[in-house]
């Protein structure tokens, strides 16, 4: 359970501290690097050809933070609010279309909640007598109808 508690953590922290995260990988890359350059160093290497190794031995930097970012799996709720933050910039600068947008919202909700609504007290409500079960109606063939008084 706290494993659970720990990654949730860690995925809210990636969301709203995005850039505090990725300052701290790049920094946990860089002293990976450096140890291995160290250790290349220690093994007789010269500093240039001991980085050189490292980066080898490593591998493309950019993969592995590419690949620490997907374990965090909050990628698409930061592309959801890359994507939001771009539509209220385009609608801030297109006023008209910003109104056109809103006012056909408004609209289609005002005539989804009417047609509802009259459904609703037409079809699907019970119907508002003493006893409906007491109540009858009758339907000829010519399409007339005919009420029934018990």
């Amino acid at each position: 359970m706290p494993r659970l508690v720990d990654m949730f953590r860690q995925r809210v922290r990636s969301v709203f501290r995005a850039r505090q995260v990725d300052d701290d990988l790049a920094r946990e890359l860089r002293a990976h690097l450096e140890e291995e350059t160290a250790a290349n160093i220690d093994r007789g290497m010269t500093p240039p050809a001991a980085r050189e190794a490292a980066l080898r031995a490593f591998g493309s930097v950019t993969a592995v933070e590419e690949a620490c970012r997907d374990t965090r799996r909050v990628g698409w709720v930061q592309s959801a609010i890359r994507d939001a933050r771009y539509a209220v910039r385009t609608l801030a600068r297109e006023r008209a279309l910003l109104m056109a947008a809103t006012a056909s919202i408004a609209l289609g909700a005002g005539a989804n909640l009417t047609i509802f609504s009259i459904a609703n007290a037409l079809l699907l409500a019970t119907p508002s007598a003493r006893s409906p079960q007491d109540l009858v109606h009758i339907r000829t063939g010519n399409g007339s109808h005919v009420s029934y008084r018990g």
